[in-house]
């Protein structure tokens, strides 16, 4: 091989690997925010309350990680009570207050800037009832992915629409009874997304489980605002 060749050859392989790093490069480390799901201003019920925060990325987030910040209510300077997640799906949480934390002023910590909530005398309302799911299917999504191949999103279209109360849905792959998703809803919603494939340099929280290849059965449940979830759906084939 001549000494032209094998120079050729080297600047082939420091072009690609300039190339090869500043692709990198382009796709920053996800940042993360926790954020309350449901309204904070509105009393809460004194017993069987929660809140329902999530981990989502978020371009003016200050956390590196999809870990949830320690959180935390307090009254008075004496008063503090920590309060302790528990996942519904991967990268949602709901965040129920401990039996000491009594009726009346609270200030929640932790969600950013401080917020302050009222714990009342409402009831808490029953679990939402099970959604009745018409279709689930796949759908082409705006963008391309982290593979390099055209996104993919899977929604449901239901028989009955999003009833008040509700602010998020869960998914289930298969037979497999272990979240694999959530995904914001709006009430009266009566088509939702299940499922959206991220972009080249979007994430989803860990945990997140994509659709399989081949035959696929899906079951949603609902989320309300309190974090009760729902039976599931029927098994619907994914389309």
């Amino acid at each position: 091989m001549s000494r032209r060749s094998l120079a050729s050859i080297v600047l082939v392989l420091a072009l690609s690997a300039g190339l090869g790093s500043h692709a990198s490069a382009l796709c920053a480390a996800p940042r993360w925010a926790a954020h309350s799901l449901g309204t904070l201003s509105s009393p809460l019920p004194r017993l069987g309350a929660a809140l329902v925060v999530a981990m989502e990325p978020d371009a003016s987030g200050s956390a590196t990680t999809a870990d949830m910040p320690a959180l935390n209510v307090t009254r008075g300077r004496r008063t503090s009570w920590p309060l302790t997640p528990v996942a519904i799906a991967p990268g949602l949480y709901r965040v129920p207050f401990d039996a000491h934390v009594t009726r009346g002023i609270w200030t929640l910590h932790g969600l950013g800037p401080d917020a302050t909530l009222t714990l009342g005398l409402t009831t808490l309302p029953g679990v939402p009832v099970r959604p009745a799911v018409h279709e689930i299917r796949r759908v082409a999504a705006t963008g391309i992915g982290a593979a390099g191949t055209q996104r993919i999103e899977v929604r449901a279209t239901l028989d009955f629409p999003v009833p008040d109360g509700v602010i998020a849905s869960i998914v289930t792959w298969n037979t497999d009874a272990t979240p694999a998703a959530w995904a914001h809803v709006a009430v009266g919603q009566r088509e939702i997304p299940l499922y959206t494939e991220p972009g080249r340099c979007g994430a989803v929280p860990p945990g997140w489980t994509a659709p399989p290849e081949g035959t696929l059965i899906a079951r949603v449940a609902w989320v309300d605002r309190f974090g009760q979830v729902s039976p599931p759906s029927d098994a619907i084939t994914v389309q």
